[in-house]
């Protein structure tokens, strides 16, 4: 089935979102652009997750758990988990690798809030913050917690694959995220091994207007597991 998706989006709890990135707005606009699967991926926090969880299930769309982390290197993950449960336990095995004192120049900027899109807190140290753990391990970590990896906007200037001195192509992960469709000759070129993973152009939404409407995936099963099967999928 054809399958209208955004995988990438923030909610105010990411200190760059705008102040109408609220769970409800979220999801709200996401039924009126019709997706069909959503994740709302966060930088380095999880915390918005159970009111996300909880409002998605007034909605026919997918709803998948997921999380955007900054390696210890500076690169951008996408992790994506099979229930709120998963994405809990991995959460808290990588709390600690957090530099709490590092605090946020605005940290009510960082806001948490419940499924009627009351404020209920904030985190005061920076989300924004690279966290003490290598890309490896941090992959290690995902599929412990049977998540989906996908590398973040690897055609950014500044997080991209181009800027690092690393070997990406040993890295165990199922797919790779650009901003850029018109750049993937060139990615295929200077990194050949990436044609054998699955390419998908998400939103990276921090507003509530720029949230994907015609990007498309063909999934067999409208489910967590229907797309780690389409990642996987030859």
């Amino acid at each position: 089935m054809k399958v209208k998706f955004d995988l990438h989006i923030h909610s105010k709890l990411s200190p760059c979102a705008s102040e109408l990135m609220t769970p409800n707005n979220i999801m709200n606009m996401c039924m009126l652009k019709g997706l069909g699967l959503v994740a709302v991926t966060d930088h380095n926090s999880i915390l918005q997750q159970d009111s996300l969880t909880k409002i998605s299930e007034s909605y026919d769309f997918i709803y998948i758990n997921g999380i955007e982390i900054t390696t210890i290197e500076g690169f951008h993950v996408l992790g994506y988990f099979d229930s709120l449960d998963k994405c809990r336990d991995f959460y808290n095995c990588i709390i600690n690798h957090y530099d709490q004192s590092i605090k946020s120049n605005n940290p009510k900027k960082q806001v948490i809030f419940d499924e009627y899109d009351q404020e209920i807190g904030y985190v005061d140290y920076n989300l924004h913050q690279k966290i003490n753990i290598d890309t490896t391990s941090l992959l290690k970590m995902i599929r412990l917690f049977n998540g989906i990896i996908v590398l973040a906007h690897i055609d950014r200037q500044k997080t991209g694959i181009t800027n690092y001195d690393i070997d990406f192509q040993y890295f165990d992960f199922d797919g790779f995220e650009i901003d850029d469709k018109d750049k993937i000759d060139e990615l295929y070129r200077s990194h050949s091994f990436l044609k054998k993973y699955k390419m998908i152009n998400n939103s990276d939404s921090h507003d509530i207007t720029s949230i994907n409407e015609n990007e498309y995936i063909e999934l067999d099963e409208l489910s967590f597991e229907g797309l780690k099967a389409w990642f996987y999928h030859d």
